[in-house]
């Protein structure tokens, strides 16, 4: 239903005097209209002044005539003092046979154009809310790779319905509130990864696609992190998919689909820093990653996807503490986020993926998390 209203926001047609671009000709208009109705009077009443001077000091045959010429210009004068008027009695009778109430938007802009600017502006921005809509069911469609691709990571987490025993502070001695920056469980705020060689291409373009999911640097050395941890989560199957190594890896993030519009920017780094190639590097050749092996996933807050309950994101719902908060304001309250307490709902999977929250990599950056099934894979490798 949630989905019917969205698209209902972008393909209903706005009425005439909801344009903004119809009512900007009405303001331009309503301007002239201002000018004239000032200017054009007092051109008149000076005219009918000399005219009457003229008939007080004229014979009477040429008193006859000016005295109609007065006659016409007054009458002219007071039309156009009027077509304001004349005009909004009009479009009160069209609104009264149409029941159009919004054609008075008109109306406003021709009585008092410096106000409608405000109101242009205002109708514009819906304009642009109602575009965003759009874009949003496009990107669903682009993502439709991405959301597969995260219905196979559920598969091998847990089901929706299953009760879990979360990480407590005794499997993690870090084990903090909402999380910024976190990067991993070592003390000294890194985990030693699997090194990778990568060309100078390849790396420009994980750089890219770090960069670009996250902003930040230190969002830049997560997303990297990430990349990582997720090739490596199922490496026969990628391997045989995407192949090994540098190559491997550069394959899995161009084409498996978990990261979004990836061949706009194959050699397309005019944005890069060179920071960010300096810790995508640091992480990926170097190996110090800054998220644990188990943390595999990532969804942004009030960002291009609608939620199957019309939450405007990625992220549908928080669960803390058996605490459901399904609001916008919700979502975007990082109080809400405990590390490996918050149960994250995401729009993939219909609604039923379920991961938990790690960290922020920083204040700016997605929530960072990882499914029930991982984290068990890790731990069991651990003992």
């Amino acid at each position: 239903m949630s989905k019917i209203i969205n698209i209902n926001l972008f393909l209903s047609t706005n009425t005439v005097c909801e344009e903004p671009r119809i009512l900007n000709v009405f303001m331009i208009i309503g301007f002239i209209i201002n000018v004239f109705k000032i200017l054009i009077p007092i051109f008149l009443i000076l005219i009918s002044t000399i005219s009457l001077v003229k008939v007080l000091f004229n014979k009477d045959e040429i008193t006859l005539n000016t005295f109609s010429d007065l006659l016409i210009k007054i009458t002219i004068g007071l039309l156009i003092f009027f077509i304001p008027s004349l005009i909004k009695a009009s479009f009160v009778f069209i609104n009264n046979q149409t029941k159009a109430n919004l054609k008075s938007n008109c109306i406003k802009c021709l009585e008092a154009p410096n106000d409608c600017q405000t109101m242009v502006t205002s109708l514009k921005s819906l304009e642009e809310t109602n575009l965003l809509n759009k874009k949003d069911y496009i990107d669903i469609i682009k993502e439709s790779a991405r959301k597969k691709q995260e219905e196979k990571l559920q598969e091998a987490g847990e089901s929706v319905n299953e009760i879990t025993t979360l990480p407590t502070t005794s499997d993690d001695p870090n084990n903090r509130v909402t999380t910024y920056g976190e990067a991993g469980d070592l003390p000294n705020g890194t985990v030693i990864g699997q090194k990778y060689h990568l060309t100078t291409a390849q790396l420009k373009f994980l750089a890219m696609i770090a960069q670009k999911e996250q902003g930040s640097l230190e969002g830049t050395k997560a997303e990297a992190s990430l990349m990582a941890n997720l090739f490596e989560r199922k490496p026969e199957k990628n391997k045989a998919k995407y192949g090994s190594g540098g190559q491997g890896l550069y394959n899995y993030v161009l084409n498996s689909g978990w990261f979004s519009n990836t061949k706009k920017y194959l050699n397309n780094y005019g944005k890069l820093k060179k920071r960010s190639i300096d810790v995508v590097k640091d992480v990926l050749v170097g190996g110090n990653r800054t998220l644990p092996p188990y943390v595999t996933n990532h969804d942004c807050r009030n960002c291009y996807g609608i939620c199957f309950n019309g939450i405007k994101g990625d992220i549908c719902k928080l669960v803390l503490e058996g605490k459901k908060y399904e609001t916008i304001k919700d979502i975007m309250n990082d109080n809400l986020y405990k590390k490996d307490k918050t149960y994250i709902y995401s729009r993939y999977g219909d609604g039923k993926s379920r991961w938990i929250f790690y960290s922020f990599p920083t204040p700016k950056s997605d929530p960072f998390g990882y499914y029930i099934g991982d984290y068990r894979r890790y731990k069991n490798s651990q003992n």
